[in-house]
């Protein structure tokens, strides 16, 4: 792995072309936006970060866009007063450099119609290098470049105009450390590659980035949450098809309102309305926690959404990765294929691909998981190997003679 010291990140940090480039004045007009453009123009990699406002919405609001090249300054972009359309050009195909960047791919999409033709994804490097997953940029600020990063104005109102010089810096520090820390991650996801012959990271940190690109461009799932519960493999029918048509009706009115889906109803009491399937006030009111004014507003909304999904169809069932224990077992598995690979454990294998696995066996294994896990995991499944604590307590993976 690389082995340099605190210091002598802190120094290629502190002599970095992104670092050392005056700073730009904001953008805010479509003349400098314009003039933006035609300076970034054929780059093929930006590296870019967003501000936005979450609270209260059914998506967040993009606030500020921060850019720039690995040799260049960053610029700070105001989207409040300029519409982003120009940029798709300068996006569209590009190597993104960015952190924790779902957020960043859907809102810059949605304002710019620009995909990144690649992903670093700085979260995804540090994980892919054995480091911890998902971290704060942060924490991978001083943990890997030796670098305390200023938060002081992480809660800001970044609605509010004119924006203060803090605001400003801020923003644009994050940004200024996203290349050293990716080529830094970079190099020693490289360094661990030529130390274990069944490691391609170099190749799958690409391959993850492509799944995170696609997973922000797919509308959200509003039936996820339900069918992820741990107790939903014991849903009947009924229960299912309630469930189904109360998020359905969730999202639509979420959507319509720009309010998060569990401010118009909250899991619990949509759980308790598909279980119990009220008739009448009387039955809507037997849950006490249900707010007054969800009653007030849409009482005969959730009293028809319940008796119509009666004769909808009966979504599938959920599968039981409970069954015979085998979720613990994978799970401890997998742990300690990630510590064989130095994987982050949770990027290796996040809960949704273990509970996948646990139900479906190896052909649950997709995309980059596959070239990484399939062989083994076709082993483990067919008794060929077993799990063993090492002299060290760790769990370990071994071949049964």
């Amino acid at each position: 792995s690389d082995t340099r010291t605190g210091t002598e990140h802190t120094r290629k940090l502190a002599t970095h072309p992104m670092s050392l480039s005056p700073v730009p004045p904001l953008v805010e007009t479509r003349t400098a936006l314009d003039h933006l453009v035609e300076q970034l123009a054929g780059a093929p990699t930006v590296a870019l970060d967003t501000e936005f406002h979450a609270e209260r919405r059914y998506q967040p609001d993009l606030m500020l866009l921060q850019l720039g090249t690995p040799d260049g300054p960053v610029h700070t972009v105001d989207p409040l007063a300029v519409d982003l359309a120009p940029l798709r050009p300068v996006l569209d195909g590009c190597t993104w450099i960015a952190h924790g960047s779902y957020w960043d791919i859907r809102l810059l999409h949605k304002a710019t119609g620009a995909v990144p033709g690649a992903l670093l994804d700085t979260q995804l490097l540090a994980g892919m290098a054995g480091l911890e997953y998902p971290a704060r940029l942060g924490t991978l600020a001083r943990d890997v470049l030796g670098h305390e990063l200023d938060k002081g104005a992480t809660l800001s109102n970044w609605n509010r105009r004119p924006l203060n010089a803090e605001q400003l810096d801020y923003a644009r520090g994050d940004v200024r450390l996203l290349c050293p820390l990716a080529d830094t991650l970079l190099a020693q996801i490289r360094a661990l590659d030529t130390q274990h012959s069944d490691r391609r990271g170099d190749e799958w940190v690409r391959a993850a980035g492509s799944e995170l690109v696609a997973s922000a461009l797919v509308p959200p799932d509003p039936h996820r949450q339900w069918r992820e519960l741990d107790i939903a493999p014991g849903f009947d029918d009924e229960t299912r098809q309630a469930l189904h048509a109360l998020y359905t009706w969730r999202e639509a009115e979420a959507l319509r309102r720009n309010s998060p889906p569990h401010y118009i109803l909250a899991p619990s009491v949509a759980l308790d309305l598909a279980r119990r399937r009220p008739t009448d006030e009387a039955g809507l009111r037997a849950n006490r926690r249900l707010p007054s004014g969800l009653l007030k507003r849409h009482k005969q909304d959730l009293l028809d959404i319940i008796c119509s999904a009666a004769s909808a169809a009966v979504p599938a069932a959920v599968p039981d990765h409970r069954v015979g224990g085998r979720l613990p077992f994978v799970t401890a598995w997998a742990h300690a294929m990630a510590a064989r690979l130095e994987v982050a454990p949770r990027l290796l294998a996040p809960p949704a691909v273990l509970r996948a696995i646990a139900t479906r066996g190896t052909s649950a294994i997709e995309g980059w998981r596959s070239q990484a896990l399939s062989t083994e995991a076709a082993a483990l499944f067919a008794g060929r190997v077993r799990l063993s604590l090492g002299e060290d307590g760790q769990l370990i993976v071994e071949d049964v003679q």
